[in-house]
């Protein structure tokens, strides 16, 4: 029987995108956010594989514009290239992957940067290739004027064969000026600047063959570029063919094709085609009822996304493909003569919000193959078994699932907006197949919870925010809710979109419905119903009186009977404009930790006397501890471990604040370790063992009584480990998930895969194909006699009874949990659902689960209605679950432009 509680009252609001990039190599891409976030994603075929690999946090007050990548000149740089981020504070900084700090920052000297634009590689790669057969263009290019920021150092660096990249930034003040990627010290280096122009550069774009520039203004003009002599060929008047032709026209973003057409995207919410080197209209689409803000291209196909909430697609076919499928609504016959045309194929709405950014990325790897990478070999009955299986259709995925058209090579239009939320298509099958959600939880806070504290024994959950760390107090016989709280929660709120809130509150209050196997939900829940305890901690400790829920006076106690709802304990805020990194708290609940880009802090929590006001006290840290990653205390508390540049692993004494050991990774030639940066860490309960994962894949263990090196285990599945933890009662015993939703139970001290992994692994892995998300977190109880191991992700959770074998023949059971009740799967080879006592006690009763050839069920997935931001053991049948209703993030947001009422 596990018993499952829910909590709402964690804080959670992500930021909305605002650029993407490709990488050089296409195989990551760097989202902005508005917070001044950027996160590296790695990009994978299908919904397996996809991993935020590093997040450079932001600043408080920072506001990102636009993102680019550039070839670097290095031979031992990065694959994925260098990245240059720009913000309306005029500043462009190029960002240090290894230690997440800024490498060089450069002024604009023209204000506020609204778009960078990169040359194209392939305009690199074949004046590379040809090398003194172009010298004439090179002479040309030579050729500068002696205008406002031409310099005769450009030309000596434009007559060598390998050309650095070019860099155009579209400026506040009405000037495209050009900068030239340089060395990893000096980033970018100015080299010229075009003529100002009446009111704003708004966006920017190259040409395929370097030799023109077009940008586009806030008076409704697109003007063309000639580079090398710094004239402007020809002017473009956008509100012409558009739905607008006023002078507050803006042009929000620009498109050169390959064969040097130009697509404009304006403020009027039209997409304009014009001829590149005429500067004639070809062709006007009014597709978007709001700004068109982004624009992405792929083959013959054009995508543009706007301030509805549309991404639309248009694609570029010959006249008489137009004229045979002159039948469609879908069909826009443009005005124009013979030859090709653009077409309006069609458009989908699944952002709420704003979309702000657009690219196009394609996958190298193929979707994760299951063989025996857990030691589990495969006899030729079973390669049998699989190979039916893998004819057979998957009948948890639709007919236009997105599995169905995530392949390697297969082109992806990604797209990011306001709602926080990031969205992948098939660029050559757009209206064929649903899109995947990429991050159903972006930006999670980090969660940890303390199963019993040292201060007074109850239960602790420490959450993690940009510029505090929140500290929250559960009483530990809480399992067992109280009526009269229950009651006041349905009694005193009102109804808000079908559900029941609290007055004054932003969440929703159905968060502890009973699920029952019959499908009917009692009125009574028994869940968790957090709120304030009625005191709020300040930055110093002390505490002052707020006005809780219920109506009670200031101070007025709810009593410690069991089940009184949480209480916020204690906050501790960082006094700087960086954002925190990373934090911890100790298994006694008595010490915290975090981190900002600089330095790492440690705070002592001290109870006054027999009250509950608390005394925070800071403790200084060694000054040789600045830039710090990942950090998490030892079970028994007597160890703060820290995380540096190049996989450097600090161990610090919390009771002296003294650097007692510094654990290194023997690299052997090898430096993929030291080229990444520690994501996670966990210790054995009984303190012998460290495990720490890099975002190069590889995981180093250390042994803590002889300090040192224990064992690195090579790279799993070919992606990184997103989750660990030792087994409480085998304590060399390593249960690690991957990104690619597989679970491994490695043997530490004997360096090889565990006797559960060999048996059960690449059994566990076809299971879990079709897990919904990717693996965010496993959890054990701490009863050192545990069977049992639960992986979640966002959107679901994964029960494994680690006693019993994975059936061959068993598909997953997968229960549905839906407001009205929980819909059990039964194939007609056994029974199993969520059994409700009828007293509202939120049980998940223990499944049996039985085939036909007496194989027992021990492998449960459940969906989960809302995000789940964390999940956690708080006793050996009970789990904690800290989730919140995304239909209650949105009412964050700020309103979109423009909604689309349905009917109207």
């Amino acid at each position: 029987m596990l018993e499952v509680h829910r909590c709402r009252q964690i804080e959670w609001s992500p930021s909305g995108v605002v650029a993407l990039a490709t990488s050089v190599d296409g195989t990551a891409v760097a989202v902005a956010r508005e917070n001044g976030a950027i996160e590296i994603w790695s990009v994978a075929a299908g919904s397996l594989g996809w991993y935020c690999q590093l997040i450079i946090p932001g600043r408080q007050g920072s506001a990102i514009s636009s993102l680019v990548w550039c070839q670097s000149l290095e031979e031992d740089s990065s694959p994925l290239g260098r990245l240059f981020s720009s913000g309306l504070d005029g500043l462009v900084t190029e960002w240090d992957l290894q230690t997440l700090q800024p490498r060089a920052v450069m002024e604009s000297m023209g204000g506020s940067i609204w778009q960078l634009a990169a040359e194209h590689m392939d305009t690199i790669v074949s004046r590379s290739l040809k090398g003194s057969s172009n010298s004439s263009v090179r002479e040309t290019e030579g050729n500068d004027s002696d205008d406002e920021g031409s310099s005769s150092s450009s030309d000596s660096d434009d007559e060598s064969d390998n050309r650095p990249q070019r860099v155009a930034l579209a400026c506040e003040d009405g000037v495209v000026r050009i900068f030239e990627v340089a060395t990893a010290q000096h980033g970018l280096v100015y080299r010229k600047s075009f003529p100002r122009v009446i009111g704003r550069i708004l966006s920017v774009a190259w040409t395929w063959d370097g030799g023109r520039l077009v940008a586009g203004g806030s008076d409704g003009c697109i003007r063309c570029w000639d580079i090398a002599n710094t004239r402007e060929i020809y002017r473009i008047t956008a509100g012409v063919g558009g739905k607008r032709s006023d002078a507050d026209l803006c042009i929000w973003s620009l498109l050169v094709l390959r064969n040097g057409d130009i697509v404009s995207g304006d403020s009027s919410g039209s997409t304009q085609f014009w001829d590149g080197h005429l500067g004639t209209l070809l062709q006007a689409q009014t597709r978007h009822d709001a700004d068109v803000l982004a624009l992405a291209t792929c083959g013959d196909n054009v995508f543009a996304a706007g301030a509805d909430g549309r991404v639309v697609q248009f694609r570029r076919v010959a006249e008489s493909q137009r004229l045979d499928a002159s039948t469609s609504d879908a069909i826009d016959v443009a005005r124009g003569g013979s030859g090709e045309k653009w077409i309006y194929v069609g458009s989908k709405r699944t952002h709420t919000h704003d979309v702000k950014a657009l690219t196009i990325a394609t996958p190298i790897l193929s979707r994760v193959t299951f063989g025996d990478k857990s030691g589990a070999k495969m006899d030729k009955s079973m390669k049998e078994k699989t190979k039916r299986r893998r004819t057979k259709e998957n009948p948890n995925s639709g007919p236009n699932d997105h599995r169905k058209w995530a392949r390697a090579q297969t082109a992806m239009l990604i797209s990011g907006g306001n709602d926080a939320k990031l969205f992948t298509y098939p660029a050559n099958g757009f209206l064929s197949f649903y899109p995947h959600d990429v991050c159903p939880c972006p930006e999670r806070p980090f969660i940890q919870l303390v199963q019993q504290s040292a201060i007074n024994g109850d239960i602790l959950l420490m959450a993690q925010h940009p510029n505090r760390v929140d500290i929250w107090k559960f009483h530990s016989k809480a399992s067992t809710a109280m009526e009269s709280a229950n009651r006041n929660y349905y009694g005193n709120g009102h109804s808000v979109l079908g559900k029941r809130k609290w007055e004054g509150e932003s969440y929703s209050g159905t968060a502890g419905r009973e699920l029952m196997s019959n499908g009917n939900s009692n009125s009574v829940s028994k869940a968790f119903v957090p709120h304030s305890n009625g005191h709020a901690s300040t930055q110093n400790g002390q505490r002052k009186p707020l006005p809780d829920r219920f109506g009670n006076s200031p101070g007025q106690s709810y009593g410690k009977a069991p089940g009184t709802p949480p209480a916020l304990l204690a906050t501790i805020k960082i006094n700087s404009s960086e954002n925190i990194v990373c934090s911890t708290i100790s298994g006694s609940g008595d010490l915290v930790a975090f981190a900002d880009s600089q330095r790492p802090r440690l705070y002592v929590l001290e109870r006054k006397g027999t009250s509950d006001l608390f005394q925070i006290k800071r403790k200084k840290l060694p000054s040789i501890l600045q830039t710090v990653n990942c950090m998490i205390f030892s079970a028994d508390s007597s160890r703060l471990i820290m995380t540096g540049p190049r996989g450097v692993i600090w161990v610090v004494d919390p009771k002296s604040a003294e650097l007692v050991h510094t654990f290194h990774v023997p690299t052997h030639k090898n430096d993929r370790w030291a080229n990444g940066l520690v994501k996670v860490m966990c210790a054995s309960p009984d303190g012998q063992w460290l495990a720490a994962a890099s975002s190069t894949g590889q995981i180093a263990v250390f042994n803590f009584e002889v300090l040192r090196h224990q064992w690195t285990v090579p790279v799993l599945d070919g992606t990184p480990a997103t989750a660990m933890v030792f087994h409480p009662g085998s304590n060399n015993v390593l249960f690690v998930s991957s990104a690619a939703n597989q679970i491994h139970a490695l043997d530490v001290e004997a360096r090889a895969p565990g006797q559960w992994s060999r048996h059960n692994g690449a059994r566990v892995a076809k299971k879990l194909q079709d897990f919904p998300g990717t693996i965010i977190g496993l959890s054990l109880p701490s009863y050192p006699k545990s069977t049992s191991i639960i992986a979640y992700s966002s959107s679901a959770m994964c029960h494994i009874d680690l006693s019993q074998p994975i059936g061959e023949e068993a598909a997953p059971l997968v229960e549905k949990m839906t407001e009205n009740g929980s819909d059990a799967v039964d194939n007609r080879k056994g029974h199993a659902g969520v059994n409700g006592n009828g007293n509202g006690n939120g049980v998940l009763a223990g499944v049996n689960y039985s085939s036909n050839n007496g194989e027992s069920k021990s492998l449960v997935v459940v969906n989960l209605k809302n995000p789940v931001l964390f999940l956690g053991h708080t006793g050996r049948n009970s789990v904690l679950i800290v989730e919140r209703p995304w239909i209650e993030v949105l009412r964050q947001f700020p309103a979109p432009v423009s909604r689309h009422i349905y009917g109207n």
